[in-house]
């Protein structure tokens, strides 16, 4: 982008005869530069010149060239003449200059040369950190550390915006990196100690890099240690808000919120009796996630930096699996291991309950799989809370960036309630293939409920329980299809709908059978409706007596085939 260069000229009221400065020396004018004359790269600055009343023809130098900028427009407010640059690039950078002349005799007079300094030219990174702590007493001296991977011959330390030190030789360490060192203090509580540093090379000394990471000094008061906290949680999904608060004693005046390993802050003053600030992030992105402290200020200095905040961000990646390697439905007191696994290469993964974090692992490939997963032992499982999980995996590299969860697995505590209810399956457990067959759960206990389920849960029913004439309650699951020579087998329990997770100890289990398999019905239907034995006892008995009559009528038949066969061989 090409700059446009404005240049102004604020004249001050009409020079009268007999003024004493017309005769005398020229008195030197001041140049100045709006808003800093450490500018980034793109950014706008003008250029001030200020002289006397009768200061005339002000002229911009800058060292090196022999053009010189002449004021255009001039408006009659001020006595000072302005060079406006829109967006200052890396050949605006340099050593500048101004002057003026008078009326009478002509002769030019410069102000003290002004450095303007470009930053963002050179985009290898620094880092600034304090040895050994950010947290000082009043009185200390620290030392601050500006280093960077490239190869700067000099740093520059810069303090609240403007030059704080000389230019800190660079020198090569041992871990092939390049940095100085700069001494500050003694530091007080009654201003800030807010610094960034900046690397250049020596032959051109207004050509500075990125800035550094901000760095403050806390120097410690009797401040109240401020709070932090996000709502509505600090585990949020990519692209839902999320508000931090920090909140310290009444005299705050404003709070400061940095996230760990980033250059920005976040700065919020508060108006007087409101002692809290809140940052809002409207839609939170994985750049969002990370480590966040809070600190507050005051007339009488800093408070120390709040705990930390770890602020996750879900749903960047894939969603794992989750599973319970035994049956979800779990005893009382027993424990469970449950896997969760991905084809992602997650390096660790993270075990949730009822939304907080409550294992951390590191993966372990499958061999036979090729699947990334970690197991987890969660119990002695108890029946005052609920046992819904979910999990997430994430790499080393952003800790605070997850996958999207998987699907929740919540783990059914039974054996609560001591009062075993009774399956039996209507009209018989032995059906015609294709049929239905409906189960009937019964219990003398009141029951809000009955559920019904199938091997390793893969069918499960519900049904409210309803008070039958024999003083029992019953639930009824009619249609239930038999489509294989098999099915189940099936288990009921009871359970109350305050607490629809927590069972009762489980019926015996019901096997169906399909009529033609030569499989007996099993012993467990006979233990859960001993009422039904002499039917099925009868009704094998009228089985035998078929098959044998139809051996018989066979025989006979063969026999009179034999016969026919010898008597005409005779004749």
């Amino acid at each position: 982008m090409t700059p446009i260069v404005t240049v102004l000229l604020y004249l001050g009221p009409s020079l009268v005869s007999g003024n004493p400065a017309l005769s005398g020396a020229l008195s030197k004018p001041t140049i100045q530069m709006v808003p800093s004359n450490v500018v980034t790269s793109g950014n706008p600055v003008t250029i001030f010149c200020e002289g006397p009343l009768h200061a005339k023809e002000y002229r911009f130098y800058k060292e090196g060239t022999e053009d010189y900028w002449m004021p255009t427009t001039l408006l009659e407010t001020e006595k000072k003449a302005g060079v406006y640059i829109s967006s200052v690039q890396w050949n605006n950078a340099g050593r500048y200059c101004c002057s003026y002349k008078n009326l009478t005799n002509r002769s030019e007079q410069k102000s003290d040369i002004m450095e303007l300094v470009v930053t963002g030219v050179h985009q290898g990174r620094v880092t600034l950190l304090a040895i050994p702590r950010t947290a000082v007493t009043s009185g200390e001296h620290v030392t601050l550390q500006c280093f960077s991977q490239v190869a700067y011959d000099r740093f520059i330390l810069v303090k609240e915006d403007e030059k704080f030190s000389m230019a800190g030789p660079a020198r090569n360490t041992y871990r092939g990196r390049f940095q100085a060192m700069f001494t500050v203090g003694p530091v007080t509580p009654n201003q800030r100690w807010r610094f960034t540093c900046y690397g250049h090379y020596s032959s051109n000394s207004q050509l500075w890099s990125v800035p550094s990471n901000h760095l403050e000094l806390l120097v410690s008061v009797t401040l109240q240690k401020p709070s932090i906290w996000a709502h509505p949680g600090s585990v949020m999904t990519l692209g839902s808000p999320v508000t931090i608060w920090c909140e310290g004693s009444q005299e705050t005046q404003e709070y400061v919120l940095y996230r760990e390993g980033s250059q920005e802050s976040w700065y919020r003053k508060v108006e007087k009796d409101n002692n809290k600030a809140n940052f809002t992030i409207p839609s939170v992105s994985q750049l969002n996630a990370g480590q966040y402290h809070c600190y507050s200020y005051s007339s009488f200095g800093s408070s120390e930096l709040s705990d930390t905040l770890e602020l996750v961000v879900t749903g960047v990646y894939k969603k794992p699996t989750l599973m319970a390697l035994e049956n979800p439905v779990v005893n009382l007191g027993t424990s469970v291991t449950v896997l969760c696994s991905s084809t992602e290469r997650f390096n660790w993964f993270v075990l949730t309950k009822n939304d907080q974090k409550i294992f951390q692992s590191f993966h372990l490939q499958s061999t036979y799989t090729g699947m990334y997963e970690a197991s987890f032992k969660v119990g002695p499982i108890t029946s005052g809370q609920r046992w819904r999980f979910s999990c997430f995996g994430y790499g080393t590299s952003n800790p605070q960036v997850w996958s999207e969860a998987s699907d929740p697995l919540e783990l059914l505590v039974s054996g609560v309630y001591h009062d075993k209810p009774t399956l039996s399956a209507l009209p018989s457990p032995v059906m015609t293939s294709g049929g239905n067959v409906t189960l009937r759960c019964v219990s003398s206990k009141r029951y809000d409920g009955f559920l019904v389920t199938g091997k390793d849960l893969k069918f499960s029913m519900s049904q409210k329980a309803q008070f039958i004439h024999t003083g029992q309650f019953q639930s009824l699951f009619p249609e239930i299809p038999v489509a294989s020579r098999k099915s189940g087998p099936f288990t009921c329990y009871g359970y109350n709908t305050s607490t629809p997770q927590v069972w009762s100890v489980a019926s015996n289990p019901l096997q169906i059978h399909v009529s033609g398999s030569a499989e007996n019905i099993t012993a467990s239907q006979n233990m859960s409706n001993p009422n039904t034995a002499p039917e099925t006892q009868d009704h094998h008995t009228v089985e035998n007596l078929i098959r044998m009559g139809m051996a018989g009528l066979v025989l006979l038949v063969l026999g009179i085939l034999v016969f026919k066969a010898c008597l005409s061989w005779t004749t």
